[in-house]
């Protein structure tokens, strides 16, 4: 990281607080982990040994491993993760890229507290009323909204028809890893075999994604980060509560005009 790498974007308040930070980084000579934390010190014009443990937020080997390359292929550049450290908003790209913003927790909370009900309204109400396309990339006819059974899903995937997403809650305390609820998501939302998938493990590194949001304990959560990744030409979003999101819009428009 250079030192024109670490000036802020938009100034600084009188107590040198920056608003806004951006920094590239060579992951083979940076570890993530570090990156942020350095980053955030740039921001925050404090040392990073005063800074708050990452662990609270994300896992830090975890970190390392998702956006390390895995020797056969490079991060892949669409990938980031989001957390707060020390009540600022990081986003980490897999172009090396770290962001740090001061308009966090604020406004990262408050989407992520709408999310979560919001999702929930999902699951419990749209089924019976939502229109959306029967096959995701085919015929574009609608029919009204039912749940997706799948054995392979277990818990209920609702269907939000503003955005064209498919939403799946994904509990903490399941014996299921978040990676195969990802993948059984995604196949569900694409009437397709887990099998036929992409594999996951050509995208992110699954076992630093099962860890990358779990909860320290019971009552110390990492609720507030978001993955985002593509898998299969799906983008997907996972969050630190357990909200899954696939989304189908561009896969559907770019179909639709076939």
């Amino acid at each position: 990281m250079t030192d024109e790498s670490e000036r802020p974007s938009d100034g600084s308040d009188s107590g040198g607080v920056r608003g806004t930070v951006r920094a590239q980084y060579e992951w083979a000579s940076t570890p993530p982990p570090v990156a942020v934390i350095k980053t955030v010190a740039v921001a925050l014009d404090r040392k990073t040994t005063a800074l708050e443990p990452l662990y609270e937020s994300v896992d830090p080997d975890a970190l390392d491993a998702l956006l390390q390359s895995n020797g056969s292929s490079a991060t892949p550049d669409d990938l980031s993760v989001t957390f707060t450290v020390a009540d600022r908003q990081v986003t980490v790209h897999g172009s090396g890229e770290v962001v740090v913003r001061a308009d966090s927790p604020g406004r990262l909370l408050r989407s992520i507290g709408y999310i979560k009900p919001w999702c929930k309204r999902l699951s419990n109400d749209l089924f019976s009323h939502a229109e959306h396309p029967s096959v995701v990339g085919g015929e574009r006819g609608t029919t009204l909204m039912t749940e997706l059974d799948d054995s392979r899903n277990r818990d209920r995937t609702g269907y939000d028809p503003m955005t064209d997403t498919y939403h799946h809650h994904y509990d903490w305390d399941s014996p299921e890893g978040l990676s195969s609820a990802i993948i059984a998501a995604v196949a569900t939302v694409t009437d397709t075999e887990p099998t036929e998938l992409e594999p996951l493990y050509d995208c992110v590194d699954p076992d630093a994604l099962d860890a990358l949001f779990r909860p320290v304990s019971e009552d110390r959560p990492r609720s507030h980060g978001r993955l985002s990744f593509t898998l299969d030409e799906y983008e997907v979003a996972v969050h630190g509560h357990g909200e899954i999101i696939v989304d189908v819009s561009d896969i559907n428009t770019s179909r639709g005009g076939e």
